[in-house]
């Protein structure tokens, strides 16, 4: 299995940490009175059935499977996933005043997490503030934020422009500061042209073991300190809620 992956977990650490169960009871109070699937636990007794009933309207899946992993939850068209905040506690740990979520969509991370700061590019949006990621906004935010993250806003670029768009995201992190940065491989290589992908794979059909050596590669040529390196590609080809590539880096 081509899996990069720094930061080893256990599965019923994190199911079992205070923190994860504070985050699950606020998710709760927040998004419950809607019917929203957002959570989604693994234990099953003996006779199959879950245990966390008491949280009311919540997802089960394969005990199995890990929380680090991709699950798509639906209801009336909304998705949530307590699988992200195993990675913005570690944004959490620095106890930031503020943690920037650069293409925020409608900012809902901020219901549960109340010193998020929301940016998307969509003045219809509910966001804290609107601007574009490119040059001009990593230039205007130079080494600015402690703690920021972009899940799944940042990756709709050719893969060959992956490694150029993680070194601009860290340029808007101060020194001391950490980022969190996620990318659905499938949505660059939607944006890579045939003949890139040709000389890249010597095809331009890659396969999901072929992607997933090539974001390996790539990352460990990037001089970051990655705290987290989630690798997910060739599980999960296609994450568009939480990215199946993962990153939390420190500057």
């Amino acid at each position: 299995m081509n899996f990069l992956q720094i930061n080893p977990y256990e599965i019923n650490g994190f199911k079992r940490d205070p923190r994860t169960l504070a985050t699950a009871q606020q998710i709760y109070k927040v998004f419950g009175h809607v019917h929203l699937d957002f959570l989604h636990w693994f234990e099953i007794d003996a006779r199959g059935r879950p245990m966390d009933q008491q949280y009311g309207n919540i997802s089960h899946y394969q005990p199995d499977k890990c929380p680090r992993e991709n699950y798509l939850i639906s209801s009336s068209n909304r998705l949530f996933n307590i699988s992200i905040f195993y990675y913005i506690e570690f944004l959490k740990q620095l106890n930031p005043t503020q943690i920037v979520d650069i293409g925020c969509a409608n900012n809902l991370l901020k219901k549960v997490c109340n010193n998020i700061y929301g940016i998307s590019d969509n003045v219809n949006d509910t966001a804290d503030e609107y601007e574009s990621f490119g040059p001009i906004f990593v230039k205007k935010h130079a080494n600015q934020f402690h703690c920021a993250m972009a899940i799944c806003s940042l990756h709709f670029i050719s893969l060959l422009g992956f490694k150029q768009r993680i070194l601009d995201f860290s340029n808007t992190i101060s020194a001391g500061g950490r980022g969190l940065v996620t990318f659905n491989v499938i949505r660059m290589v939607e944006k890579t042209l045939s003949n890139d992908l040709m000389q890249l794979f010597q095809t331009n059909k890659p396969t999901k073991q072929q992607l997933a050596g090539y974001i390996d590669q790539v990352v460990r040529n990037i001089s970051l300190n990655f705290l987290v390196v989630d690798n997910v590609v060739a599980q999960v080809t296609d994450d568009n809620v939480n990215g199946n590539i993962r990153l939390v880096f420190e500057k």
